[in-house]
Protein backbone atom coordinates (compact mmCIF):
# COMPACT_ATOMS: atom_id res chain seq x y z
CA UNK A 1 0.00 0.00 0.00
CA UNK A 2 1.44 3.22 -1.28
CA UNK A 3 0.22 6.37 1.26
CA UNK A 4 1.30 9.98 1.39
CA UNK A 5 0.58 9.80 4.96
CA UNK A 6 -0.78 7.32 8.09
CA UNK A 7 -4.26 8.63 8.85
CA UNK A 8 -4.16 5.00 11.04
CA UNK A 9 -1.43 5.90 13.52
CA UNK A 10 -2.42 7.57 16.97
CA UNK A 11 -0.87 10.93 16.44
CA UNK A 12 -3.99 11.73 13.83
CA UNK A 13 -7.69 12.46 15.25
CA UNK A 14 -10.42 10.78 14.94
CA UNK A 15 -12.73 12.63 13.08
CA UNK A 16 -13.33 10.75 9.79
CA UNK A 17 -12.80 13.35 8.22
CA UNK A 18 -9.30 14.00 8.53
CA UNK A 19 -8.45 9.86 9.26
CA UNK A 20 -9.85 6.87 8.53
CA UNK A 21 -13.47 5.91 9.47
CA UNK A 22 -14.16 3.10 11.96
CA UNK A 23 -15.38 0.58 9.18
CA UNK A 24 -11.78 1.20 7.65
CA UNK A 25 -9.63 1.62 10.23
CA UNK A 26 -11.08 -1.92 11.64
CA UNK A 27 -10.42 -3.17 8.42
CA UNK A 28 -6.82 -1.93 8.12
CA UNK A 29 -6.27 -3.64 11.56
CA UNK A 30 -7.13 -7.05 10.19
CA UNK A 31 -3.85 -7.08 7.87
CA UNK A 32 -2.01 -4.78 9.28
CA UNK A 33 0.67 -7.25 10.81
CA UNK A 34 -0.16 -9.82 7.77
CA UNK A 35 3.46 -10.96 6.40
CA UNK A 36 2.36 -9.90 2.95
CA UNK A 37 0.84 -6.47 3.45
CA UNK A 38 3.49 -3.48 3.24
CA UNK A 39 3.36 0.00 3.88
CA UNK A 40 4.72 2.77 1.99
CA UNK A 41 4.62 6.09 3.25
CA UNK A 42 5.47 9.62 1.80
CA UNK A 43 4.24 7.94 -1.43
CA UNK A 44 2.79 10.54 -4.09
CA UNK A 45 1.48 8.81 -6.68
CA UNK A 46 1.73 11.23 -9.97
CA UNK A 47 1.73 8.26 -12.35
CA UNK A 48 0.06 4.99 -13.41
CA UNK A 49 1.51 3.58 -16.57
CA UNK A 50 0.22 0.12 -17.96
CA UNK A 51 3.31 -1.57 -19.19
CA UNK A 52 3.38 -3.47 -23.05
CA UNK A 53 3.01 -6.77 -23.55
CA UNK A 54 1.50 -9.83 -21.85
CA UNK A 55 -0.24 -9.93 -18.58
CA UNK A 56 -0.79 -6.10 -17.98
CA UNK A 57 1.25 -5.31 -15.17
CA UNK A 58 1.80 -1.39 -13.91
CA UNK A 59 4.03 0.73 -13.10
CA UNK A 60 3.33 3.09 -10.14
CA UNK A 61 5.69 6.32 -9.59
CA UNK A 62 5.86 8.91 -6.84
CA UNK A 63 6.70 12.28 -7.01
CA UNK A 64 10.09 12.06 -5.34
CA UNK A 65 11.01 9.11 -8.35
CA UNK A 66 10.34 5.75 -6.85
CA UNK A 67 8.11 3.28 -8.48
CA UNK A 68 6.67 0.28 -7.70
CA UNK A 69 5.66 -2.40 -10.31
CA UNK A 70 2.47 -4.40 -9.85
CA UNK A 71 0.52 -7.24 -11.93
CA UNK A 72 -2.90 -6.16 -9.72
CA UNK A 73 -5.07 -3.24 -11.07
CA UNK A 74 -3.82 -0.25 -8.72
CA UNK A 75 -6.92 1.47 -6.65
CA UNK A 76 -6.64 4.74 -6.02
CA UNK A 77 -8.17 6.43 -2.86
CA UNK A 78 -7.02 9.78 -3.21
CA UNK A 79 -9.81 11.18 -1.18
CA UNK A 80 -12.20 14.55 -2.51
CA UNK A 81 -9.62 17.01 -2.36
CA UNK A 82 -7.72 15.99 -5.94
CA UNK A 83 -9.81 17.91 -8.64
CA UNK A 84 -13.07 16.28 -6.63
CA UNK A 85 -15.97 18.14 -4.83
CA UNK A 86 -16.72 21.95 -5.20
CA UNK A 87 -13.26 22.54 -7.27
CA UNK A 88 -15.28 20.57 -10.58
CA UNK A 89 -17.46 24.50 -9.76
CA UNK A 90 -14.78 27.04 -9.08
CA UNK A 91 -16.35 29.55 -11.14
CA UNK A 92 -19.53 29.73 -9.03
CA UNK A 93 -18.12 30.28 -5.79
CA UNK A 94 -15.51 32.72 -3.72
CA UNK A 95 -13.06 30.90 -2.23
CA UNK A 96 -11.87 31.88 1.32
CA UNK A 97 -8.22 32.10 1.88
CA UNK A 98 -7.93 28.23 3.07
CA UNK A 99 -9.23 26.98 -0.09
CA UNK A 100 -12.61 26.32 0.81
CA UNK A 101 -15.89 27.40 -0.80
CA UNK A 102 -17.70 30.49 0.77
CA UNK A 103 -21.37 29.64 1.85
CA UNK A 104 -24.41 30.67 3.26
CA UNK A 105 -25.40 29.71 6.68
CA UNK A 106 -27.63 27.29 4.30
CA UNK A 107 -24.72 25.76 2.14
CA UNK A 108 -25.32 27.89 -0.78
CA UNK A 109 -23.20 30.00 -3.22
CA UNK A 110 -23.07 33.59 -2.37
CA UNK A 111 -22.37 34.27 -5.90
CA UNK A 112 -25.09 32.57 -7.23
CA UNK A 113 -28.02 32.18 -4.95
CA UNK A 114 -30.09 29.09 -5.31
CA UNK A 115 -27.07 26.70 -5.92
CA UNK A 116 -26.11 24.72 -3.23
CA UNK A 117 -23.45 22.39 -2.25
CA UNK A 118 -22.92 19.34 0.16
CA UNK A 119 -20.39 17.16 0.49
CA UNK A 120 -16.42 17.25 1.07
CA UNK A 121 -15.58 20.91 0.81
CA UNK A 122 -18.78 22.30 3.40
CA UNK A 123 -17.24 23.55 6.44
CA UNK A 124 -19.20 24.96 9.49
CA UNK A 125 -18.05 26.38 12.78
CA UNK A 126 -14.88 24.05 13.05
CA UNK A 127 -17.06 21.35 11.27
CA UNK A 128 -16.08 19.40 8.03
CA UNK A 129 -18.79 17.67 6.51
CA UNK A 130 -16.46 15.59 4.40
CA UNK A 131 -17.61 12.16 5.45
CA UNK A 132 -20.73 10.52 4.31
CA UNK A 133 -22.60 10.38 7.64
CA UNK A 134 -21.64 14.14 7.66
CA UNK A 135 -22.32 16.25 5.25
CA UNK A 136 -26.02 14.38 4.89
CA UNK A 137 -26.65 16.60 8.12
CA UNK A 138 -26.44 19.10 5.97
CA UNK A 139 -28.96 17.87 3.43
CA UNK A 140 -31.91 19.17 5.68
CA UNK A 141 -30.54 22.84 6.08
CA UNK A 142 -30.62 23.01 1.96
CA UNK A 143 -34.02 20.90 1.92
CA UNK A 144 -35.53 23.58 4.32
CA UNK A 145 -34.18 26.13 2.40
CA UNK A 146 -35.01 25.38 -0.88
CA UNK A 147 -38.80 24.76 0.19
CA UNK A 148 -38.75 27.95 1.42
CA UNK A 149 -37.71 29.83 -1.60
CA UNK A 150 -40.24 28.11 -3.70
CA UNK A 151 -42.77 28.90 -1.30
CA UNK A 152 -43.56 25.83 -0.14
CA UNK A 153 -43.76 23.79 3.50
CA UNK A 154 -40.95 22.11 4.72
CA UNK A 155 -42.69 20.42 7.49
CA UNK A 156 -41.41 17.18 8.52
CA UNK A 157 -38.38 17.46 6.42
CA UNK A 158 -36.23 17.34 9.77
CA UNK A 159 -38.49 14.03 11.06
CA UNK A 160 -37.60 12.43 7.27
CA UNK A 161 -33.74 12.69 7.49
CA UNK A 162 -33.46 12.22 11.77
CA UNK A 163 -31.12 14.68 11.65
CA UNK A 164 -30.13 17.65 13.58
CA UNK A 165 -28.65 20.63 11.28
CA UNK A 166 -25.67 21.47 13.33
CA UNK A 167 -24.45 18.42 15.53
CA UNK A 168 -23.20 18.16 18.68
CA UNK A 169 -21.26 15.03 17.51
CA UNK A 170 -19.16 16.50 15.85
CA UNK A 171 -18.49 20.09 17.58
CA UNK A 172 -14.59 18.96 18.62
CA UNK A 173 -11.39 16.87 17.33
CA UNK A 174 -13.56 13.82 18.20
CA UNK A 175 -16.34 12.80 16.07
CA UNK A 176 -18.10 10.47 17.54
CA UNK A 177 -21.26 10.87 15.07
Amino acid sequence: MLTRSAPWSANHISDPSLSLSPYTRERLNRVMNHRLFEIYEDADVCEVIRMPGPGSSYKVHTTNGRAWATDEVPVLATGFQCGGGARQLAAFFEWNDDGYPVLTDEDCSTLFPGLYLVGPHVRHAGNIYCFIYKFRQRFPVVAESITRHLGLSSEGLRDWWILPSEPDCCADDDCAC
